[in-house]
């Protein structure tokens, strides 16, 4: 079933067990997309509608993983691949 009862949303999922005692809960604030075939990759946080581009050919020869928060995203659309690069230098 899905849940709104706390404002944000959610999946709760019955529990699989023998006993069905509980709920497990599984909830995440982001969604994406990724083209394996072209090495692209989409995510957005659910509080935007467009989807912002990583180009995963153009980020594997960085020295080190990159890591950014997902709100730093919020509100961008389109290709951010050099301010990922860029952040990684």
């Amino acid at each position: 079933s899905i849940a709104t009862s706390h404002g944000e949303g959610g999946l709760d999922l019955e529990s699989m067990g023998a006993d069905s005692s509980g709920v497990n809960s599984e909830y995440t604030s982001w969604t994406s997309l990724a083209d394996l075939q072209r090495g692209q990759f989409f995510v957005r946080d659910y509080q935007s509608l467009n989807y912002v581009q990583f180009d995963l050919g153009a980020l594997q020869n960085l020295g080190a993983p990159v890591v950014t928060p997902l709100p730093k995203s919020s509100g961008l659309a389109g290709d951010q691949t050099a301010k990922l690069s860029a952040a990684g230098q």
